[in-house]
């Protein structure tokens, strides 16, 4: 309550009321017979009437059904009013004294400290006595320490201004409010409150849970939470922040009570092209990135329709709010100088703000219905706007703005100026054109599948990117045909684009690693230690955001924990190429009709979602009276119980973010035919049990003819039969490797085993593989030595991975012509396969992600990963 608000209360209450408030004002406690005795000392003239006017109005707060206070600011208020009349205040102090002699000692002491602000005193030894006695007995580890706190918190409030700013009466009410947990009263902090703070503080147990949405706190832990101490009290201050690289910002503060806390805070991480990451912060959930312009300037949008937009460090420049309902729109021009904002029917045209200056609009367009995509020209001289039925197009000119219609009929996800002007968009199945203004031409088949829509939708100057719900991702120019780049693994929820000639499709589709689609390369897999859920791109660098990811905590003792979130394959046995797959099981001999019996087993329903779903589909043939093969612990979904044709299967697995992989086994039977039917079919990848190096030559061959199938994101699994292993024979084994853990030359390099025969070129192939590579720690030094240059140039190429420290054994193989390496790293296992017959600068011939089962024999001739380039040339 204000002390305005107090006058109003005080002008609006009965004049007899106001005052007997007066003259109980003095008193720290006022019980019945205290008011009774008030009323006929300086209101005899009143009735009993006015005591209950008093008791029950809003001046007073009751603390039990026998006594009641004044609320503080209207006893500030009221002791300002009785000392225009000194003779009148005297009276009620020495009645007050009088009353309440022999009184307990906190009720004098406060009574003692109200006279001595209204009369201007200073406070005496005698109460600094009694004030440290209190502090002392609000220290002391007891409930009754707990309801002194909560009657000190009630009452100092109310003393003078004067008083209360003292550093005694202030540290008393610090130390109470510390005690309860509450605010600390405003202004500076007193003398002394950090030492008599850390008496009060207790070991308090918490459980910590690291969810997709945030970090779960339970006060006492919850079963199977891991287990923190930290200082405290009746609550828990604690300090977080990512422990991903390069953290920025400032830790996020939070109080933590009794009970289950759930902090929902996401990641945001700013890396450059190659992955490596350059700012890492914790940032809210309840926002979405909506737009970063080339500066680094980003835009957050919220539900409630509120805009905040950042520096590159994630400050706050300037807040907004659009009138419109929904998410806000964003976009910037191309030099970042002008951000276009919509949401519902409004547009609005602003300047970008910075440090210096807030954000200005300049202009403000209205739409017929509501606007789902924008587009601003480089030069912010034109504006479109998309709704569900039409489009606007509005140029600025000599004399202001012009409005024209865009073609009808189209309903695009997103629309992009190119350099020239001229607009693009692509529709939410599809459909993609270039000069929107001048009609929709005829657009070629793609050959997307019915009901085949569009998930992500980004565009840049000259180019429109979008990724399909099948996982298809593909880019078009202008005056050009569009190009389907490659598959995902599941369907994508966020696609960014960088600028340039050749640009590059960055993808995140909320997974623990992005994909790179090159236009004029073979894509590549960025790992990340969150969870992605959005991308955007700026200059040369992206800006990711997501959930999960390490965090940070901080105790008020100075105590600190890093809290790490287990693999999400942890206690999944499959590896994590087989994350969201069903697995389906092709056991041969098969026929070449598709008259197959089909039965499914789904854990979609039972498994987590971060674990995906897992089964074995059976499969056989109509000559087989073997029924087909479940785990015994499944029972069959009753909406997959009878279903006969593959692409209902598939189109429900895709529908769910389920791959589906079949899985052919080449030990009873030519595996080519039923493999040529299935690459036919909407799958997703094949995995080959057993077989040997001419059989997967030919597969190969097989492959390489097949057009329909897109590998340059898709791989052949190959894996012996169980049971099975390959070692070359008379090849040395050589066990327990160093990994490389270490980003630079400088650091110890420890554990070094016996010398191994690798020399300079074998080791710099092998670092220049994908994966993680694990190599003697000897056979580095030596490189050291022999040719430092070229070693830092290939480390420096891997440092980002090197650092991530996820290796922790390795098995090395060595054969005349083929070196092997197996990398056992969080929930995958990598298999690199390299010639050492070619130069050093030739090209590994083939890497393949491997079930833990086993390995295959290949020779160099017979790579088993088939990547085709756009000119159709094979390569690994």
């Amino acid at each position: 309550m204000s002390s305005s608000d107090a006058d109003e209360l005080l002008a609006s209450t009965p004049a007899d009321v106001v005052r007997l408030a007066e003259a109980v004002s003095l008193s720290a406690r006022i019980d019945a017979s205290f008011l009774r005795r008030a009323r006929l000392q300086f209101l005899p003239q009143a009735t009993a009437a006015a005591e209950a006017g008093l008791w029950f109005s809003a001046l007073s707060q009751a603390h039990g059904r026998s006594a009641m206070s004044l609320v503080p600011e209207v006893a500030q208020r009221l002791r300002g009013l009785l000392s225009a009349d000194p003779e009148r205040m005297h009276r009620i102090q020495r009645f007050t004294a009088a009353a309440h002699d022999g009184a307990e000692p906190t009720i004098l002491l406060m009574e003692s400290l109200i006279w001595s602000g209204l009369t201007g005193e200073a406070i005496a030894p005698a109460q600094a006595s009694a004030i440290g006695a209190l502090i002392e007995a609000v220290l002391d580890d007891s409930a009754a320490s707990d309801d002194l706190s909560r009657w000190l918190l009630c009452h100092l409030p109310a003393l003078p201004e004067a008083i209360r700013r003292g550093g005694e009466v202030r540290l008393l009410e610090s130390i109470a409010a510390q005690r309860l947990g509450e605010p600390l009263p405003a202004g500076p902090a007193p003398p002394g409150l950090a030492a008599l703070s850390s008496r009060l503080l207790r070991e308090i147990e918490l459980g910590v849970t690291l969810r997709s949405d945030g970090v779960e706190i339970s006060w006492p832990p919850e079963p199977g939470s891991q287990i923190i101490s930290a200082a405290g009290r009746a609550t828990v201050r604690l300090s977080l922040q990512t422990d991903l690289p390069h953290a920025t910002g400032a830790p996020v503060q939070v109080v933590i009570r009794q009970g289950k806390t759930l902090l929902p805070w996401g990641v945001r991480q700013v890396m450059n092209a190659r992955g490596h990451a350059e700012a890492s912060s914790l940032c809210r959930l309840d926002r979405k990135l909506a737009a970063v312009s080339v500066t680094g300037t980003e835009v957050w949008v919220s539900e409630h329709g509120t805009v905040e937009i950042c520096d590159e460090q994630g400050r706050s420049l300037d807040r907004l709010t659009l009138s419109g309902k929904g998410i806000p729109l964003a976009a910037f021009s191309a030099d970042g100088s002008r951000v276009l904002m919509a949401c519902g029917l409004e547009a609005v045209l602003f300047t970008t703000p910075s440090r210096r200056r807030k954000a200005v609009a300049q202009q403000a367009f209205s739409a017929s219905s509501p606007v789902h995509a924008i587009a601003i020209n480089a030069r912010a001289t034109a504006v479109a706007l998309a709704t569900d039925t039409r489009g606007e197009l509005h140029r600025r000119g000599r004399n202001g703005w012009d409005k024209s219609w865009l073609s009808d009929g189209f309903d695009p996800r997103c629309l992009a100026f190119d350099r020239v002007g001229r607009l693009g968009g692509v529709s939410h199945i599809g459909q993609c054109t270039w000069g929107l203004q001048h009609g929709i031409p005829p657009w070629p088949d793609l050959a997307y599948r019915e009901n085949n829509v569009i998930t992500a939708a980004v565009g840049e100057p000259g180019w429109l990117a979008w990724a399909s719900s099948d996982g298809g991702i593909a880019v078009c120019r202008a005056e050009s045909v569009p190009r389907k780049l490659g598959l995902a693994p599941w369907q994508a929820t966020s696609i960014a684009l960088t600028q340039g000639e050749a640009p590059t499709v960055y993808v995140a589709g909320n997974d623990s690693f992005l994909l790179a689609f090159a236009v004029d390369a073979l894509p590549r897999r960025i790992g990340i230690d969150f969870v992605g859920k959005h991308i955007a791109a700026h200059g040369d660098r992206l800006t990711v955001v997501g959930a999960g990811g390490p965090v940070r905590i901080e105790c008020a003792d100075g105590t600190g924990y890093v809290l790490r979130p287990a693999s999400p394959f942890a206690d999944f046995e499959r590896d994590s190429w087989a994350k969201a797959s069903l697995v389906i099981r092709d056991v041969m001999p098969l026929v070449s009709e598709p008259d197959i019996v089909l039965r499914a087993a789904m854990l979609a329903e039972t498994l987590s979602p971060l674990r995906g779903a897992a089964a074995l589909i059976g499969l056989s043939a109509p000559d087989n009276a073997t029924q087909a093969r479940f785990p015994s612990d499944l029972e069959m979904p009753a909406g997959l119980a009878h279903v006969g044709e593959m692409l209902t299967i598939v189109a429900a697995l895709h529908s769910r973010g389920i791959r589906a992989l079949v899985e052919v086994d080449c030990r009873y039977g030519d595996p080519v035919p039923a493999l040529r039917r299935w690459l036919r079919t909407p799958i997703d990848g094949v995995v080959l049990l057993g077989g040997d190096s001419t059989l997967h030559s030919r597969i190969g061959r097989t492959v390489n003819r097949t057009e329909q199938i897109v590998l340059e994101a898709q791989t052949i699994q190959v894996r012996p039969a169980a049971g099975e292993r390959w070692i070359t024979a008379a090849a040395p084994v050589l066990r327990d490797m160093a990994a490389i853990v270490e980003p630079t030359l400088d650091a110890t390099l420890t554990h070094c085993p016996a010398d191994v025969a690798l020399g300079p070129t074998d080791l710099l192939i092998l670092l220049g593989l994908p994966g993680m590579v694990s190599v003697s720690a000897q056979a580095v030094a030596r490189l050291a030595r022999q040719d430092k240059q070229r070693l830092e140039l290939a480390l420096s190429v891997r440092a980002n991975e090197i650092t991530m420290k996820l290796a922790t054994r390795v098995t090395v193989s060595s054969g005349a012509e083929i070196i092997e390496i197996t990398h056992f790293l969080v929930g995958e296992t990598v298999v690199c396969l390299a010639s050492l017959t070619g130069a050093a600068h030739s090209p590994p011939d083939g890497y393949v992600i491997f079930p833990p089962e086993g390995h295959v024999q290949l020779s160099p001739n017979d790579p088993v990963v088939w990547c085709k380039r756009s000119g159709g040339e094979a390569d690994a």
